[in-house]
């Protein structure tokens, strides 16, 4: 081979490698640049990563957000905003077992459909629930009760609640979706956004059965934020629940009775039975009876009325003085928005009339005695040593509560012995309710009425106040024209009160002390 062949050989290898080389170094720069441009690419959607796995993920502690329109991403955070957006509107599986997934829809099923049943367990993030005021479920397989206790969830040891549903479905339509809501054990209790606002109907989500363990039972975790009874209003009707607890001076017991008048008759309601000092003690005592209707505001201040006859500090005080008897005091709660027909005496001279103040409905009046007389009267003899008889039993109210008082006295004589009639609305849209059968027909009065009435009845209303005051004096002259004697009754007329419970109040020690007197 020539030198010049070799020469050139050499050289041709020598350019080979040059390229080679510079090929090499282009591709790098290649690499390099695209990584270089594709860098913030994948640094913003480690971003999008970060934050979406934050707004699904509980365990990651969240600061308050922070300006206008910052949602629950923390600020003014569009690419946050949009991702939880999204998030929300894909179906996600309640959170099963401990998970809450995505899942294919062949994997979810309806969990009223699992023959083991499933797993509802509540935290209650208000922390509110107790043994007193347990977590029910209220929903259309149960008639809406929110106190049914076939749907009483029960404590765990995280402060949770749970309850195991078996198909459900049984009770209800099986077209119609379950729909339900959480109670405390009414409606007064019922659970409430985190905004105070009442939620819709809950449904039940389907489950993942994929991510369900062979034997374990589907288990489906919900939260309630807050509940009925921490609305700002809800101080005053907490006064109104029959259920409250009661300031008293003594000893108040509860005794639950059935029944009523009219729409009251399906009902229960709860007796307060006020016993004098040492009722415990003195065992072989009996004691006469005082029953007062509208006993929710006899012995404590009970929404919407505007205070308490304070009946309980009253005797306590008088029995001390040794100027009245120990008695028993028996509140009689009213039925409610039928007080007005419950305590109307029948009407009309065959006592079948009727009243513009019930609108055509019958009275009831008669109905509520009659009850009073099988199932409040017995249950409270029963229950506590009372002396039945006649000239140891009192009964009595205010305005219409007084009329029916006197009616009860009217219509069995032999059992009342003795009437307090505060207020009495003995007359009432230009009708003398006394002059129908229901009073005309007795044949003997009770041994002591007390009746009071105050010139202002009618607060401002001159008219009004003048007519009730009226009423009144021309039922006393009714009653003395009917052979009852002035030494048998008192009435007072006391200038300046009005128609409410503190006037009642002031003038009880008045009633206690004429119709209870201490013995000598």
């Amino acid at each position: 081979m020539s030198r010049i062949d070799i020469g050139s050989r050499r050289s041709a290898q020598s350019s080979g490698s040059v390229a080679r080389e510079t090929l090499y170094l282009l591709m790098h720069r290649k690499i390099f640049l695209t990584a270089f441009l594709a860098a913030p690419i994948l640094v913003v959607a480690l971003l999008c990563f970060i934050i979406a796995d934050s707004l699904t993920n509980k365990n990651i502690h969240k600061l308050p957000p922070v300006g206008a329109g910052a949602g629950e991403t923390g600020g003014a955070n569009a690419i946050g905003e949009a991702i939880k957006a999204r998030l929300e509107a894909v179906p996600v599986v309640a959170k099963v077992n401990g998970h809450a997934e995505v899942a294919d829809d062949a994997n979810l099923v309806d969990p009223t459909t699992l023959e083991q049943g499933f797993l509802i367990v509540v935290e209650d993030k208000a922390k509110l629930a107790n043994a007193s005021k347990p977590i029910y479920i209220a929903g259309n397989f149960n008639g809406w009760n929110p106190a049914d206790p076939d749907y009483k969830l029960t404590p765990q040891s995280d402060m949770r609640w749970r309850i195991q549903l078996k198909k459900p479905v049984s009770k209800i339509n099986a077209n119609e979706p379950i729909k339900f809501k959480f109670t405390r054990g009414g409606w007064d209790y019922e659970e409430l956004r985190d905004d105070m606002s009442v939620p819709t109907d809950r449904t039940l989500p389907k489950v993942d059965m994929s991510k369900v363990k062979p034997g374990e039972l589907p288990q489906i975790e919900m939260s309630v934020a807050k509940w009925g009874d921490m609305r700002p209003e809800y101080a005053q009707k907490k006064s109104a629940d029959p259920y409250r607890a009661i300031k008293v001076t003594g000893t108040v017991k509860r005794l639950q009775v059935r029944g009523g008048a009219g729409a009251a008759a399906s009902g229960v309601r709860d007796l307060l039975v006020w016993l004098p000092e040492g009722y415990d003690k003195n065992t072989t005592t009996r004691y006469p009876v005082l029953y007062l209707h509208d006993g929710q505001n006899i012995f404590d201040f009970s929404a919407p009325t505007p205070g308490e006859w304070k009946a309980d500090e009253i005797a306590t005080q008088l029995i001390a003085a040794g100027k009245v008897q120990p008695m028993i005091i028996v509140g009689i709660p009213h039925s409610g928005a039928t007080r007005t027909l419950e305590y109307m005496p029948p009407l009309g001279a065959d006592g079948k009339g009727t009243h513009k103040l019930l609108e055509g409905k019958p009275p009831q009046g008669k109905v509520h005695v009659d009850w009073l007389l099988s199932e409040v009267m017995p249950r409270v003899n029963a229950a506590f040593r009372t002396s039945t008889k006649r000239e140891d039993t009192a009964i009595g109210g205010s305005s219409m509560g007084g009329l029916i008082s006197l009616y009860a006295a009217a219509y069995k004589p032999e059992v009342f012995g003795k009437v307090l009639a505060e207020s009495p609305a003995v007359h009432m849209a230009g009708v003398n309710l006394w002059e129908g059968a229901a009073f005309s027909n007795t044949t003997r009065w009770p041994d002591k009425i007390f009746m009071a009435v105050g010139t202002k009845e009618g607060f401002d209303s001159e008219r009004l106040s003048s007519t009730f005051v009226e009423g009144v004096k021309k039922f006393d002259g009714w009653l003395t024209s009917k052979g009852m004697s002035e030494s048998s009754k008192v009435f007072v007329l006391e200038e300046g009160a009005v128609h409410n419970e503190d006037a009642w109040a002031k003038r009880f020690p008045q009633a206690l002390e004429f119709l209870f007197p201490a013995k000598k």
